[in-house]
């Protein structure tokens, strides 16, 4: 289900709510790293306060912070773990880690910066990290993001998901200082952030077993999936064509299908909205149209203008494709009109490259 609390996220910062969410429920009793990045501090405050408040009261949440002289995050755990109240805990357990966004990448005297420390150990922790079977979300800024993967490979090779927050225009953003901030090549896409196939396979199985066929977190994770398989098509890695379409539009059935029994609307109209996409570029415009109005229809039921917005777009493109230019212009209008009002720089720059195509 979408987040329903005091702060209404966008649609990206949503849909890695709900995929941290996921993971952090098919994670029970085991070690599952998580990294959450995010350079505005009142928004992952908000977000962590949000997630544990969900989890209630099934999953007990702790959080800790990294220490700037010693920034290791196997002792950031043990500041948690001794502690009375942890040991009395009976439920399933959180981990949230803070602090990374107050390191300093600068040197000081020639010594090594608390960013490289900060590496370093995590480096060399993870074999630490087997003793606590817990998922643990360590928040990271984008800045430190950049590096993780480069200076610390063998703690990033175990990362079960990177989820991404953007600031959220109803919040005055409290960002890192200025020397802490490197250069924009986190803007760049890059699929190794996302889940693998395996692993998304595995938290599959997992909450099946776990919590039935019908689990709310399905309709995320099989979306998910679904786009893996999409994803390998359109990158020509697919190693069989026919096979992993099967499986991507099996996906996304599965995830309309629980959207439908849980009676989530807003995982409904994703699904809904994912089978449109892959039907178009199947050249199957016919069911693109089907797929994409019902889409529509429940975006503006639950006033998503996102997804409304893209819906349209979607609609103007399986139109263009068969030739009513026409129809398709009034989409993508549509769509235009509404990126403008609720501020999606992106999409409206494709509403515009798809009206001049149309004229």
């Amino acid at each position: 289900m979408p987040l329903e609390t005091t702060l209404k996220l966008r649609k990206e910062n949503n849909l890695n709510y709900q995929g941290l969410l996921s993971l952090i429920e098919a994670s029970e009793n085991t070690l599952s790293i998580l990294i959450a990045v995010c350079d505005d501090r009142n928004l992952r405050d908000k977000i962590i306060e949000d997630c544990e408040k969900e989890l209630l009261p099934n999953i007990a949440s702790y959080h800790a912070r990294l220490d700037q002289n010693e920034p290791s995050l196997r002792a950031a755990i043990y500041k948690i773990v001794p502690s009375e109240e942890f040991k009395k805990n009976e439920k399933y357990t959180l981990l949230n880690i803070t602090g990374a966004e107050d390191l300093f990448f600068i040197r000081n005297n020639g010594e090594k910066s608390q960013q490289e420390k900060f590496f370093g150990y995590l480096q060399w922790t993870r074999e630490g990290l087997r003793e606590f079977p817990y998922p643990i979300v360590l928040w990271v800024t984008n800045q430190i993001l950049v590096n993780l993967s480069r200076k610390a490979p063998d703690f990033w090779s175990w990362r079960k998901g990177v989820f991404h927050f953007i600031p959220e225009a109803s919040l005055t953003p409290v960002l890192p200082p200025d020397n802490r901030i490197i250069s924009d090549d986190y803007l760049k896409e890059d699929d190794s952030h996302s889940l693998s196939l395996e692993d998304l396979e595995e938290l599959i199985s997992n909450t099946e077993n776990k919590r039935g066929k019908n689990d709310p977190n399905l309709v995320t994770l099989y979306n998910r999936l679904g786009d893996v398989y999409f994803n390998r098509i359109k990158s020509g890695v697919a190693v069989s064509f026919p096979d992993e379409k099967e499986n991507a539009l099996h996906c996304y059935y599965q995830a309309l299908d629980i959207s439908r029994e849980v009676v989530d609307r807003y995982g409904e109209g994703n699904s809904l909205q994912n089978l449109g996409i892959i039907y178009n570029y199947l050249a199957k415009y016919q069911e693109a149209i089907k797929y994409n109005q019902q889409s529509l229809a429940i975006f503006k039921e639950i006033g998503d203008g996102h997804g409304e917005a893209c819906s349209y777009k979607n609609l103007g493109n399986a139109y263009y494709f068969l030739g009513q230019y026409e129809q398709a212009r009034e989409y993508y209008q549509q769509s235009l009109a509404i990126t403008r009002e609720i501020g999606d720089r992106k999409v409206e720059a494709t509403s515009y490259n798809n009206l001049g195509s149309v004229y």
